[in-house]
């Protein structure tokens, strides 16, 4: 490979033709001297050379990120003792750290992230004391074990700790307070056995970024949190807490992203949640919260991201949610709000994504629907929503999933559905949608899922053969016949005869019979909807379809960042 022939020779002839220090992955001193290398990605090489040995004297930096090294970590690493920077991360090493890693004496950042490491960490490691950064996250394969040792306490330089994603154990000591410098500290997914935090861990004041998510310490918050004053991101999603949010919380004022999911409290949001008045991100998604919904929560006006689904919130949604103009995502799904849906709702100019499904409200959407047309994903299901659809959600050209199932939304499905050109999942199923199933729906040429049963539609259904992404269709009425011709002709590709069932599945389709989806009217809930679908994906393609457009519109690994202090915001690192 022509690239790895360039990088070998800037090692092997130990000399810098001058073209090479132009070379952005390397870096050179005013004597002409190697004193980095960073390869990345771009570049692939099976093994380090040996004679990289030859530059010992002035490398400082070497970087090799994802450049497809495998085996055991190379001997020759272990011999660049004047090595400040080590970042091998993201390779395909076997086994475990050598003892020797104590000859690089002078590293102050080893990042050996996603590098399949096992194995326990050799206690050489801990000589390394002029550490500032060490990053061992991810080790697949049998991963880094054991308990974590003491000694790693004791590298008392360390501003930035990630153990996450690695097979460490046991309890978490007393001892982190030791680490006094720490201001990035990364525990996610670890299975630590503790029914506290450590009382320590609030002491360490400089901390910025803290993520314990997933670690199942089964205890309360301290009120003690709010001693962290300069925490910017924390991230506790499912790790066993409970109890109450303690008050010392909401002292966090420079906090900006805030993930408590999947806890079980016991108390309710407090007013005092003004005091996060830098918060970008709030979720508290199923995290047995109650109670209604702050009023001060609505002057957090920064926020990008708010997600409160699956608590016990009730009351009103109020108006003054219009004062969050930046959301781009509102979960307030699966909760126990009632009355109308707010005016201010329709306001939210910026939202790509609105779940109020499985909730309490009353009456229709309204005609200011129109106004969102940044939505992509709009659930609002199951909310006990009547009347007609509003002819401004047809104008809404973005969306990609519509879910209005299981309320009591009357009227006829317009012609202006063909507006909606880019959506992937519709559902409309449990309403009381009348006339004919417009012959504009075969427009929607990126339908994957199409969900229209149990309405009170009646005529013909069209020709669906342009709908070739369609792998689930489900049409049926509880009022009146439809009538379809269930042959190649009229079917999606995806959607094959011999699943096109009629009633009680007593017989199929064929080329000549013109398919009637339902001998008569069907009762209200009877298990003989008729329905088209792709083999056994009916269900997993609904699933996919619908997670997948939430994957798209939100990068949850936001929530798994690693926090820069040389940057305005966190940055992210993907597994």
């Amino acid at each position: 490979m022509k690239e790895e022939m360039i990088e070998y020779r800037v090692v092997l002839d130990n000399k810098i033709r001058e073209d090479y220090c132009n070379d952005k992955r390397v870096s050179c001193n005013e004597d002409n001297e190697i004193v980095g290398l960073r390869l990345y990605g771009d570049v692939q090489i099976s093994k380090i050379p040996e004679n990289i040995v030859l530059i010992k004297d002035t490398l400082r930096n070497l970087t090799m990120r994802q450049v497809g090294l495998s085996g055991n970590i190379p001997n020759e690493i272990y011999d660049l003792n004047n090595l400040e920077v080590l970042d091998s991360g993201g390779n395909r090493f076997a086994g475990k750290l050598d003892d020797r890693i104590e000859n690089l004496s002078k590293l102050t950042i080893l990042n050996l992230m996603q590098s399949n490491l096992s194995g326990k960490i050799p206690e050489s490691l801990y000589s390394l004391t002029k550490l500032r950064e060490l990053n061992l996250q991810g080790n697949s394969g049998s991963g880094l074990s054991g308990t974590i040792p003491d000694g790693l306490y004791s590298l008392n330089n360390l501003g930035h700790l990630t153990l996450r994603g690695n097979k460490f154990s046991g309890n978490l000591s007393d001892k982190i307070g030791n680490l006094k410098e720490l201001y990035n500290l990364d525990l996610s997914g670890l299975s630590l056995s503790m029914s506290m935090i450590p009382e320590c861990l609030y002491s360490l004041t400089k901390l910025e970024y803290l993520s314990l998510r997933g670690t199942k310490f089964s205890g309360s918050l301290s009120d003690k949190i709010g001693n962290l004053k300069g925490l910017r991101y924390f991230n506790s999603n499912g790790s066993g807490l409970f109890g109450p949010i303690p008050n010392g919380l909401y002292l966090l004022n420079n906090l900006e992203f805030l993930y408590l999911n999947d806890n079980t409290f016991n108390n309710s949001l407090n007013d005092k949640i003004i005091g996060l008045n830098k918060l970008v991100h709030l979720e508290l998604t199923n995290s047995n919260l109650s109670g209604p919904i702050p009023e001060n929560l609505y002057s957090l006006t920064k926020l990008t991201i708010l997600k409160l689904g699956g608590n016990g919130f009730n009351g009103t949604l109020s108006d003054d949610i219009k004062r969050l103009e930046k959301l781009s995502h509102l979960d307030l799904g699966n909760l126990c709000l009632s009355r109308s849906i707010p005016k201010g709702l329709y306001l939210l100019h910026k939202s790509e994504t609105l779940k109020l499904g499985g909730n309490k409200f009353n009456g229709g959407l309204d005609e200011d629907i129109k106004n969102l047309s940044s939505l992509v994903y709009l659930d609002v299901s199951n909310i006990g929503l009547s009347g007609s659809i509003p002819k401004g959600l047809y104008s809404l050209s973005g969306l990609r999933y519509l879910n209005l199932s299981k309320n009591s939304i009357n009227g006829s499905l317009s012609s202006d559905i063909n507006r909606l050109t880019k959506i992937i999942g519709l559902d409309l199923i449990f309403n009381q949608l009348s006339g004919a199933v417009p012959n504009e729906i075969r427009k929607l040429t990126n339908l994957e899922v199409l969900e229209m049963r149990e309405n009170q539609f009646e005529g013909n259904i069209h020709n669906l053969s342009g709908l070739k992404k369609l792998t689930h269709m489900n049409i049926s009425s509880t009022k009146y016949n439809l009538n379809a011709n269930c042959n190649g002709e009229m079917l999606p590709p995806f959607i094959q005869k011999k699943n096109c069932l009629i009633r009680h599945v007593s017989k199929l389709c064929d080329n000549v019979t013109r398919c009637e989806y339902g001998g008569k009217p069907m009762p209200k809930s009877s298990v003989d909807s008729i329905f088209c679908t792709y083999g056994s994906k009916m269900i997993v393609m609904m699933m996919v379809c619908i997670a997948g457009i939430e994957m798209m519109l939100i990068d949850d690994c936001y929530d798994d960042g690693v926090y820069s202090r040389n940057r305005d915001d966190v940055e992210l690192e993907f597994e």
